[in-house]
Order: structure tokens, then sequence, then C-alpha cells
């Protein structure tokens, strides 16, 4: 046991795991056929459509396969055409690939983790499979969040702003991830550089495309984002109130209510001198964008899961910290996988939206934690500081 020990807590080697099984794993994906790969498809088959001048965001076709609208920047669909001009199989490999590493290598970029690193590794996983299987952006958009929090920790605010501004351009929900500028030095360089690189990947289709064509191709996009299934409610706190109640809550008051709960520890922003505090909040945000979010999936839960690492990290663990980690673990990595019977997931987990329940406490639990330290008159416990 010990051996196997010394073995994961070498950083090289979790690498070669992380690359080996997501390896496997993609290619099974590939070998299982077209239908499992839809989501790379509608990524190359927006960048085809860009570069042939046509709205990228009405549904199209490949592989035989009618394919669900794609949803994100024509910038996005700009920087994929390295994977969307590769042969299918070394695209999809590619791009997964991208997925992982980025990920990993965010995730090591927090030296004051120290010891707990490959166990934080570990925990984000099960969940990066799941979202590499689905083919999606997650693990990435993951990644550039996590990089902007050690850019800023590492006073590179310039770059924490290129990391958000990207993060922004392939999943809308990271904007609120710029509230971070707040707690760090050189407030004006993140802002000055985060109008640049957001004029960067507005007008970067331009190389492609016409003036009046990208016009086109934002309302096109607003227009999506505003019609496409209003009524969804995901894994997600309104899935929840919905299955478990019955309640069909709105989604807008839900949505601004809670983005309030999660802003209101700033009115006590001395506490977030602490490194703890920071990460804390951090670790509130990464869940927040998921379990409020109507569009949540199983696929997106790596985010939330990377929020429950950060989170248990912040503080000494002791054993209900640690119950509600293999809560999060078991329901959240798990219950995606075969270890839940087939009868199990689909009669109950999926109906109720369990995936869900563990990061919605673990939220509330944070935010609990947040408003205690805040209140404090002494910082003890500030083991990150």
């Amino acid at each position: 046991m010990q051996g196997i020990l010394s073995f994961l807590k070498n950083h090289r080697h979790l690498l070669w795991i992380y690359c080996g099984v997501s390896i496997i794993a993609i290619l099974h994906r590939w070998w299982l056929g077209p239908e499992h790969l839809r989501n790379f498809l509608i990524f190359r088959e927006a960048t085809f459509n860009l570069f042939a001048g046509k709205d990228i965001y009405q549904h199209a076709t490949a592989l035989g396969l009618e394919l669900d609208l794609f949803k994100y920047s024509p910038a996005f669909a700009l920087l994929f055409a390295p994977f969307a001009y590769m042969p299918v199989w070394l695209g999809y490999l590619s791009w997964n690939l991208v997925n992982v590493l980025a990920l990993y290598f965010s995730i090591s970029r927090f030296p004051f983790l120290k010891d707990k690193l490959w166990i934080l590794l570990i925990l984000v996983f099960f969940d990066t499979l799941t979202a590499l299987q689905n083919s999606q952006s997650n693990a990435l958009m993951a990644a550039l969040m996590i990089s902007a929090l050690a850019d800023f920790e590492n006073g590179k605010p310039g770059q924490a702003a290129w990391a958000l501004t990207s993060s922004f351009f392939i999943k809308l929900f990271s904007g609120v991830a710029f509230v971070l500028f707040l707690f760090y030095p050189g407030k004006l360089r993140f802002l000055i550089t985060s109008a640049l690189a957001f004029l960067f990947f507005a007008f970067l289709p331009l190389l492609i495309v016409d003036l009046t064509q990208l016009q086109f191709l934002y309302r096109s996009w607003f227009d999506m984002l505003r019609n496409d299934q209003a009524t969804w409610r995901g894994i997600s706190v309104p899935g929840i109130l919905y299955s478990w109640f019955g309640l069909d809550v709105p989604r807008t008051p839900l949505q601004l209510a809670s983005l309030l709960l999660l802003l209101t520890p700033l009115a006590f922003f001395k506490s977030f001198q602490a490194r703890r505090q920071r990460l804390l909040f951090f670790a509130s945000l990464m869940i927040w964008v998921i379990v409020f979010n109507h569009r949540a999936e199983s696929a997106t839960f790596v985010i939330a899961m990377c929020g429950m690492g950060f989170w248990y990290f912040c503080d000494t663990p002791n054993r209900w910290r640690l119950a509600l980690l293999l809560f999060a673990v078991v329901f959240i990595s798990l219950s995606p996988t075969d270890l839940f019977p087939r009868v199990v997931r689909k009669s109950i987990v999926e109906p109720y939206c369990l995936k869900a329940l563990p990061a919605v406490i673990g939220w509330f639990v944070i935010q609990y934690e947040l408003y205690r330290n805040a209140l404090r008159k002494k910082p003890d416990g500030f083991v990150l500081a």
C-alpha cells in the first residue's frame, strides 16, 4: 500500500496515468462509433460552416448524424480549426488530450498545496473522464478558471485576464469569475488587458469573414441562446426543486438570488486578505456556476468537483469534511459509472438529480464558512494564509 501511495504522489507518474487512461477512454468512444463523437462533430461542423461563410448556429449533419446546436462563440469555432481539419480520429484524440492536460497542469500550479496536489488531481480525474467521453470543453473551462486564480496568486493579473476572457468566449457563465480581480493588486492592468483580450476574441473571426457576416453571427448566437430550451432545468438546483417538490421556480429570479448570496461575503472585504478565504470564495464560485445553471449536465460537474476539492484542502481535514467529500465522490463522480446499477441510475439518481445534491450542500457549507471566517476576530485556522 505504501508503494502505491509513493507511486501516486509522484506527479510525473500521475501525468502518465492521466494521459494513458484518457487515451484508452477516448479510443473506446471512437470504437463505439460516430454517435459517441457528437459534441466533437458539432464543434467541427461549426468550424467548417464558419470558413464556408454559413450560419454556424443552425442544425447541421455529419457522418450521417443530425447534430445539436453549436452554442459557443464564433472565436471558438475559429480556434477549433486545428482539430477540425485533422482526420476525425486524430482531431478527436487531440482535442480531448488538450482538455485533460490543461486541467492537469492548471491544478499543478498551486505549490502551496504541496503534498495534497496528488489527491486533488485524483479527486477530479473521474469527472474529467466523464467530460472527455462527451468531447466537452468543461475540463478546459475548469483549467482556464483555475489558471486565472493561479495567475492572480502569483501576481500576474495580465495573464489572468487572458485566461478568464478566453473562458468567457467558450462559455459565458465564467464571466462571474472576473470578480476575482477585486482581491488582488494590479486592478488597472487587469481591466485594460481584459478589454484588449475581449476585443481580440470578439473580432478574431474577421480573419475569415467580413464585418457584415460577423455581425450576423453574433445576432444568430444571441438569438439561439435566448431561445434554446428555455424550460430546461438541468442537473441543478432548479432540477432538484422540480423533481423533489414539484416546484417550477422561474430560472432568472433564482439565479439572481443565488448570485447575490454568492457575492455577499464581499461585504467583509478585509477577510479576503487571507489566502484561505480567497480560495474558499473561488471554490464557491466554481460550484455556483454549475448548480444554479439550468444547462448543467453530467459532463459539466468536473468544474464543481474542482470546487469541492479546493474547499476540502482549505482547512485541516476532519471527519465531517471527509464525509462530505466522499459523498461528493460517490454521487458526483461515480454515479454515472457502472458502479451504480443501471436501474438505480435511471430510476433514482437521474430523475432526482442526486448528482447535484453533494455540490449543492457543499456550496451552502462554503458560504457558511465564508461568513464565519469573516466574522472571526482572529483568522484562526487559515492554514493557507
